[in-house]
C-alpha cells in the first residue's frame, strides 16, 4: 500500500507537471521559444524541488522508529523540547505572521527516545503551523500531568478538519494541502506509538483544530 501510494504521490508532484512541459514543447513554435523557455525551466526545477522533498521525508518516515545505539530511552524535559521546537517552527514562518502561546508549567518530565519524542513534536506542531496560516495565524501549546502520562495539547486557529480529514489524515501521503507530503501526522502517529504514548484530536475544539499528545512519564 506504501509503495502504491508513492507512486500516486510522485505521479502528482512531478510527472503530471513534467507531462504538461512536454505537451507544451511539442506544441511550441521556434519564435514561441524564447518567450516560453523560461516558463518551462521554472517548471522543472519546482518539479524536481518538490520531489527531492518528499524523498526526504519518505526517508524520515521510513527511519522514525528506527532506535539507534546512541539513542538510550532516558527521562526528558518535555517542556523544554516543546519549547524549543515551537521557537523553531515560528522562526520558520516568521515572515508569515504567525504566533504562538506556550503554557506548559507542571508538566512533567517524560521517558523515551530523544529522538522520536522530537520527531513527534515537531510534526504536529508544524501541522498546526501551517493550519494557523489559513486562519487567524495563531497556535497555542498547553500541558498537564494526567494519568501517569504528560499531556500536550496543540491547538490552531485553522479552517478545522473535514470529516475526510479525520478520516485519513494519518494514511500515508494523504494532505489537503498543496506542496505537503502527506507524511507528517502519519510520522508523529508512528513514533508515538513506538514510545508507548497516543496521539488524537479533540473533537469538541471550538475553533480549528487540537491534537492531544500523551507521552509516558
Amino acid at each position: 500500500m506504501l509503495v502504491r501510494s508513492l507512486g500516486a504521490k510522485v505521479e502528482q508532484t512531478y510527472a503530471n507537471p513534467l507531462s504538461r512541459v512536454i505537451e507544451r514543447l511539442r506544441n511550441m513554435s521556434a519564435s514561441d521559444w524564447s518567450s516560453g523557455r523560461e516558463n518551462l525551466v521554472n517548471t522543472l526545477e519546482a518539479g524536481n524541488s518538490t520531489l527531492l522533498g518528499l524523498l526526504e521525508d519518505l526517508e524520515q518516515y521510513l527511519n522514525c522508529t528506527t532506535i539507534r545505539e546512541w539513542d538510550a530511552p532516558k527521562k526528558h524535559d518535555l517542556a523544554a523540547m516543546t519549547t524549543q521546537v515551537v521557537r523553531e517552527a515560528v522562526a520558520t514562518h516568521d515572515a508569515q505572521g504567525l504566533a504562538a502561546s506556550v503554557e506548559l508549567s507542571g508538566l512533567p518530565p517524560v521517558f523515551g527516545y530523544e529522538r522520536m519524542i522530537r520527531t513527534a513534536l515537531e510534526q504536529v506542531i508544524e501541522n498546526a503551523c501551517v493550519a494557523a496560516l489559513m486562519g487567524e495565524k495563531r497556535i497555542k501549546i498547553t500541558g498537564c500531568r494526567e494519568d501517569g502520562f504528560a499531556r500536550l495539547e496543540i491547538s490552531d486557529t485553522g479552517p478545522g478538519l473535514s470529516s475526510e480529514s479525520r478520516e485519513f489524515m494519518y494514511v500515508p501521503f494523504y494532505t489537503g494541502w498543496e506542496g505537503h507530503s502527506g507524511l507528517g501526522l502519519s510520522m508523529a502517529r508512528r513514533t508515538m506509538r513506538k514510545l508507548g504514548g497516543k496521539i488524537g484530536v479533540i473533537d469538541d475544539a471550538s475553533k480549528g483544530t487540537t491534537f492531544f499528545l500523551h507521552f509516558p512519564t
